[in-house]
């Protein structure tokens, strides 16, 4: 129910990075992948990363996405996270 109420909020953006995430199967720690990789295949090949951070640091804070920084850092989604983007990509 929480889940829910959290989507219905999201920006059209912060949704197309949970199904980003959830189509590359980041969804563990193992299985990350660099915010780059996540920004290009949700906003396309010419989106700058560096542009649209604060959409991978939103969804972090509300236990959805978990990142590891550093050279070999990275994002996937959380438990939570994963169960908002299957909504996402089935609506």
């Amino acid at each position: 129910m929480v889940s829910e109420q959290i989507a219905s909020v999201r920006s059209d953006r912060e949704q197309d990075i949970l199904q980003a995430l959830f189509e590359l199967r980041a969804f563990d720690r193992r299985s990350r992948k660099t915010t780059a990789d996540v920004i290009k295949k949700a906003l396309g090949p010419e989106a700058n990363p560096d542009s649209y951070k604060e959409l991978i640091a939103s969804p972090k804070h509300e236990n959805v996405i978990e990142t590891l920084s550093g050279r070999n850092g990275g994002c996937w989604l959380t438990k939570v996270g994963r169960t908002e983007a299957e909504k996402i990509v089935s609506s």
